[in-house]
């Protein structure tokens, strides 16, 4: 018995052992195989590292040959990229064939990262080219392969926000704001809305408290300690020391951010602003001209070198009128006859005769036209200023068809040797298309329907003693014309002085937002100055956006208010997020729909695309 006990003992230590044996071995083939894993795993990490390397190379010399030029044409980008490529082939035959970048990772056995290729310069459109870069990174035997879209436009860069200003922006109270700010030097944020009434504007403001704004988007600001918050219950602009800087709040950034923009702090982003692709007016408003008349960059030295406005038209009109020895003349000329100086004057019946042929010119204008003096658009003796959809996005090598790559671009535009008024006292609205350059100031009131681009080159006016505008919107409703396609298209409005936006729905009852709503100001407005917007007493909604390039302050609360003396007060929805007196909604169709009319900047801008991987 104790023998058979023995040899069952005996059994059970051989089979233990055995036991033991194979998870032994299975343990050293799982250690020695994970070491294998992460061996390659650790040269699928660096072959990344390298294909992304050499991604980040090219870009930077993409980025680097661009800063080194000034005013671009589409003639200029197509050559830097034809040169960007030639310089690229170069290095690669100087290098064997290969672009291949330097590395660090002198551990590994012969690392590799290269650029494979590169897309031909792609013309989106006249502004917009796209070039796609492809690399790889090869390490011990482990390939990975990336490719990144770089694309380069010549649109100022205020057209991609919502809102915005090369200056200081001011937010005080609860504006709502679908899409991106920016500011290029302080953004300061506070829950209270200064706000003058009763032509109160020479004493100091008054004050009404809300809530904090609403941001839908991100945040481009210069660094976080240009990002400045009431800290106090209410805040006085004035009073600096009722401020903090974001960058001294800590680990109480996420909480701050989140209280005052309704954003997480990764939505706050440094932007350079070095980095800032800016509008020039007055290079622009000169493109604009040369491309109205279809002149080469040769031939530009005259129109720059005209000392006055009227020094322009006269000249226009001599060397590509009806008059000139050009064929076909590039340029009409409308005059108006002079107005009456009221209904009583004998001249009356000739004074309206005289306009129905020209209204029935600005109804169907074709081609580059001048109009000599005032134009005003009343929905009576001139109803509207139409150019068909063709003729108004029309922009092409001139003359048309030619096969030569240096000839200069044509587009056609109304230009206004004067003020354009438009101001419609009836219900139906007045229609207006085209691209439009006036030499004076703009003034729009009452119902109208745009598909247009409009530059106003006067920088300062003074319309009574509490106001300089140039550019005044005054209980209007401004919306797109639709266009053949059904869509609503709207207003781009340049102006080089500042824009005032008065008694838009003045205390009207508070209501949500609606973006279809007829109310809404469908129009992006940029003024080279600054702005002070007021959603107060009244009720401002902009589908499009707003950027000045000086200061700007945005003044707004919710709900429904009203007039008590000089004062005003919120009667209801005071903290009613749903019930925004000002909301800036951005909406960037008129990258399509006014690229014919869009300005022109002095850089090129350059948007680096997500890396990708290719398989």
């Amino acid at each position: 018995m104790i023998r058979q006990e023995r040899g069952s003992s005996l059994l059970l230590v051989l089979f233990m052992i055995v036991i033991f044996m194979m998870l032994g071995m299975a343990v050293l083939s799982a250690s020695l195989g994970g070491a294998g894993r992460s061996e390659v795993r650790e040269s699928d990490v660096q072959s990344l590292h390298l294909a992304e390397k050499a991604l980040n190379e090219a870009v930077a010399y993409l980025v680097a040959k661009f800063d080194t030029y000034h005013s671009f044409t589409p003639e200029k980008i197509d050559s830097i990229l034809d040169e960007f490529g030639d310089e690229m082939e170069d290095r690669k035959r100087n290098n064997g064939g290969e672009l291949i970048i330097g590395t660090e990772l002198s551990s590994v056995k012969k690392p590799v990262g290269r650029i494979t290729g590169f897309s031909d310069g792609t013309r989106i459109d006249d502004n917009t080219y796209q070039i796609d870069i492809y690399a790889e990174g090869v390490v011990n035997g482990v390939t990975r392969k990336l490719t990144q879209a770089v694309t380069l436009d010549t649109y100022p860069d205020f057209l991609r926000y919502a809102l915005g200003s090369e200056g200081d922006v001011f937010l005080n109270g609860a504006p709502k704001i679908n899409g991106n700010i920016y500011s290029g030097k302080n953004l300061k944020i506070k829950n209270e809305a200064n706000y003058s009434y009763n032509n109160q504007q020479s004493q100091e403001f008054q004050y009404l408290s809300t809530l904090y704004p609403l941001l839908n988007g991100i945040a481009y600001v210069q660094n976080l300690t240009k990002v400045f918050y009431c800290r106090a219950l209410y805040c006085n602009t004035n009073v600096e020391s009722n401020y903090n800087s974001m960058s001294l709040s800590g680990d109480n950034n996420a909480f701050n951010s989140q209280k005052i923009l309704g954003i997480t702090t990764d939505k706050i982003i440094p932007k350079d602003q070095g980095k800032f692709v800016p509008i020039d007016i007055d290079e622009s408003f000169i493109d604009k001209v040369a491309e109205a008349v279809g002149v080469r960059d040769a031939d530009r030295g005259n129109i720059n070198s005209t000392t006055s406005f009227d020094g322009l038209m006269t000249y226009l009109i001599a060397a590509y009128g009806p008059a000139s020895t050009v064929e076909p003349h590039r340029i009409n000329v409308i005059v108006p006859p002079i107005s009456p100086i009221d209904e009583n004057d004998p001249g009356i019946g000739d004074y309206h005769a005289a306009l129905i042929p020209i209204n029935e010119e600005l109804k169907n204008l074709t081609s580059s036209t001048i109009y000599q003096g005032d134009l005003n658009l009343d929905g009576i003796n001139l109803k509207q200023l139409l150019y068909n959809e063709s003729d108004k996005n029309d922009r092409y090598r001139f003359p048309r068809n030619t096969l030569d790559p240096t000839a200069p671009y044509k587009s056609n535009w109304l230009i206004v040797n004067g003020d354009l008024n438009i101001i419609n006292e009836n219900s139906a609205a007045i229609q207006v298309r085209g691209n439009i350059l006036v030499k004076g100031e703009i003034y729009i009131r009452g119902k109208v329907d745009f598909d247009a681009t409009i530059f106003s080159l006067k920088s300062q006016g003074v319309l009574n003693s509490l106001k300089d505008s140039t550019t005044t919107i005054e209980d209007a409703e401004i919306r797109g014309l639709i266009g053949a396609d059904g869509a609503r298209k709207q207003l781009v409005l340049i102006s080089k002085g500042k824009i005032l936006i008065n008694r838009v729905e003045a205390f009207k009852p508070a209501i949500p937002y609606d973006a279809t709503n007829s109310k809404v100001l469908q129009a992006y407005f940029y003024t080279d100055d600054s702005a002070i917007l007021f959603g107060v007493g009244s009720t401002f909604w902009i589908r499009g956006g707003f950027f000045a390039k000086k200061e700007l302050v945005i003044n707004a609360v919710l709900g429904t208010t009203r007039a008590t003396g000089n004062s005003i007060t919120v009667d209801s929805g005071t903290e009613d997020r749903t019930l925004p007196r000002l909301v800036i909604d951005y909406n960037n169709d008129f990258f399509t729909d006014q690229r014919a009319g869009l300005p022109r900047v002095n850089h090129v801008n350059v948007v680096i695309g997500k890396k990708t991987f290719v398989k």
